[in-house]
């Protein structure tokens, strides 16, 4: 893999300049060009490296692999890597959580009937473990209620089905233990955001989801001497089988089912909470309460929640929630006492990347994405112009610092609102297509720390306008929506 040094000198060479005569057309003193050809100093401005490609005349293919070489060399590798998984999940969360996503089965599965099924099943091959699995998750899933117990590493492709299966079912409560690499604590590999990757559709889905992570070395652990790690408990079965899914074996005993419950729950013990989830926005609101402000997101639309006031909210909160006058006085004294904070300290009180289409969404739904459906009728027009007037207001004096996404390099999911609270905990805020949403918090602090260093490198960094492009972009909307 060519460094940005290394590509930068092959491809001066390639157009035939000097590197003195290359310096000389680019403007930059020829000291300084030998440094970033030699690989001593990196191009940190986006218009230095902006000139150099042009100047090279670059395709954009060519040009894609200059940055993703600087952008690596910059943020260093793990971290590059680290910040490409992120992106991935930002930009196809949809796709990854779609309850229309057809769920791919395996060819065949074995058909589970109650009695019909030896007490003791041995697999031999991955077909079969798949065929059991599907077979008794599909059983399980006919009862009126049931649970599912999983120690599992979910990072197979050939379990994405049973998963995102799992995940539509409301009649479900899946308990998952799942092993994440401490080394990932160190800001070093991207295991842990694979995981998440994998586990976002449970998630985000009907089934009641309560999953559990303890640390190892994530290499030790898969190359372990146990002879089949992985283990699923249902209502009847116990299912266990080996990290490459080439054997594994089915309990049809109580007794059995019994004791691997034991075993389970031995682990569970060491464990600590993935995530939690908020089922309401009253206990979202005093979650909010308790903890840091939200100082950084990254969403659709605009932060409005700094233009927000009590005569607004009582405006919009649909009157089924009116009781909850407790509600609206907390949000507004949270927004207050956290927008006051952060004029004592002298920073903004929420630094917010958002979309283009993130206004006109707003202008057209009169919704905040950030709060459900359920919980507020949408705002008139004028109410609308006046709110984009305040965010407007507040990115010039500084109490939001709002940056709009170059759309050609990044474009968040239009579905997902993702907030940082101090650096503790990452917030995703998955918005269905329904309307409703679900509110989680993520603990770990390998995947925090992850999510925050993508935050603090998107500022600056060529994936967004700058603070003045933004202003000017959304004083064009105020002028676009009130000439109408």
């Amino acid at each position: 893999m060519n460094t940005f040094s290394e590509l930068l000198f092959n491809y001066i060479k390639k157009s035939g300049f000097t590197n003195i005569h290359f310096a000389k057309i680019c403007g930059i003193d020829r000291t300084l060009m030998q440094k970033y050809i030699s690989g001593k100093r990196l191009p940190k401005q986006e218009q230095t490296r902006k000139t150099l490609y042009e100047k090279l005349h670059l395709s954009p293919d060519e040009r894609f692999i200059m940055e993703e070489a600087y952008q690596r060399e910059a943020l260093g590798p793990g971290v590059f890597e680290q910040q490409k998984s992120i992106q991935n999940i930002l930009e196809n969360f949809s796709e990854i959580t779609s309850e229309k996503k057809p769920v791919e089965k395996t060819a065949f599965h074995v058909e589970i009937h109650a009695g019909h099924l030896k007490n003791i099943v041995p697999l031999y091959t991955r077909d079969d473990i798949l065929a059991y699995l599907w077979g008794i998750l599909a059983y399980t899933l006919e009862q009126e209620s049931c649970e599912v117990f999983m120690i599992l590493q979910p990072d197979y492709d050939s379990l994405d089905g049973i998963l995102m299966n799992l995940s539509r079912k409301e009649n479900v409560c899946v308990h998952h233990l799942v092993c994440i690499d401490r080394q990932m604590k160190e800001q070093e590999g991207t295991y842990n955001l694979r995981i998440l990757q994998k586990i976002i559709a449970l998630m985000c889905g009907r089934a009641k989801y309560d999953v559990r992570f303890y640390y190892s070395d994530i290499s030790n652990h898969i190359n372990s001497t146990s002879l089949m790690p992985n283990l699923i408990l249902t209502g009847e079965f116990v299912i266990q089988f080996d990290y490459e899914m080439s054997h594994g074996i089915v309990f049809h005993d109580m007794g059995l089912r019994r004791f691997y419950q034991k075993v389970y729950d031995t682990l569970q013990k060491k464990t600590s909470s993935f995530l939690k989830k908020h089922e309401s926005i009253v206990d979202t609101v005093q979650y909010y309460k308790e903890q840091h402000p939200c100082d950084c997101s990254l969403q659709l639309q605009p932060c409005f929640a700094y233009a927000l006031s009590d005569k607004i909210l009582l405006k919009i909160v649909e009157p089924s929630m009116l009781g909850h006058q407790k509600v609206i006085e907390d949000l507004c004294a949270m927004l207050e006492q956290w927008g006051a904070q952060a004029f004592s300290m002298g920073i903004p009180a929420n630094r917010n990347f958002f979309v283009k289409d993130g206004i006109d969404d707003f202008m057209r739904t009169g919704r905040i994405k950030e709060f459900p459906s359920e919980f507020y009728r949408p705002l008139t027009f004028p109410w609308r112009l006046h709110m984009l007037k305040m965010f407007c207001k507040q990115l010039k004096s500084g109490l939001i610092e709002g940056y709009l996404l170059n759309e050609e390099k990044f474009k968040t999911d239009g579905h997902l609102v993702i907030q940082l609270s101090g650096r503790d905990a990452v917030h995703f805020i998955s918005c269905r297509e329904d309307g409703s949403q679900i509110v989680m918090r993520l603990f770990e602090d390998g995947i925090v720390n992850a999510f925050v260093n993508f935050m603090d490198n998107l500022k600056g960094s060529s994936y967004v306008k700058s603070r003045e492009e933004t202003i000017r972009f959304v004083e064009e909307k105020i002028e676009e929506y009130s000439a109408l």
